[in-house]
């Protein structure tokens, strides 16, 4: 990558394995303009585990608002329900993600009420066409 003076870097890497490459590209001495990864990596650690060569560059492409910005309600609860439930879990992108599709699923069995079914589920889904849950998602993942 180096040699071809590669200077956009788009992955599919775990924590694990982002973090070897980064250190990999620090003792090259190799930089990129960006790095694209996936939300798997946007965790409330990102900073402490990635070093110089990647955190400066390094972008997700998530759908949804930032899993810190607890001035928006729907953050605020999931940050308070992880608080909770998962004391002392790091929190990521993902998992705020998950909590999304979570309330979804919820608010469609408390529609469907005592005998849900798939295509109650899917109905349910169809009803949502212009939902974003309340801001927290981009267009592009408006039902």
């Amino acid at each position: 990558m180096q040699r071809r003076g590669i200077e956009l870097l788009m992955d599919g890497l775990d924590p694990g394995a982002n973090r070897r490459l980064c250190d990999a590209m620090e003792r090259r001495g190799f930089t990129v303009k960006v790095k694209l990864t996936t939300i798997v990596s946007v965790g409330a650690n990102y900073g402490k585990q990635f070093n110089d060569a990647c955190r400066p560059v390094t972008y997700a492409n998530g759908d949804s608002r930032i899993f810190t910005d607890t001035s928006h309600p729907l953050v605020a609860a999931f940050q308070q329900g992880m608080a909770r439930y998962q004391r002392g879990s790091e929190l990521h992108q993902w998992a705020f993600e998950a909590w999304i599709m979570g309330e979804l699923l919820r608010e469609a069995l408390v529609a469907m009420g005592p005998t849900p079914t798939r295509a109650g589920f899917e109905k349910h889904l169809q009803s949502l066409r212009r939902d974003n849950r309340a801001g927290t998602m981009t267009p592009s993942l408006q039902w």
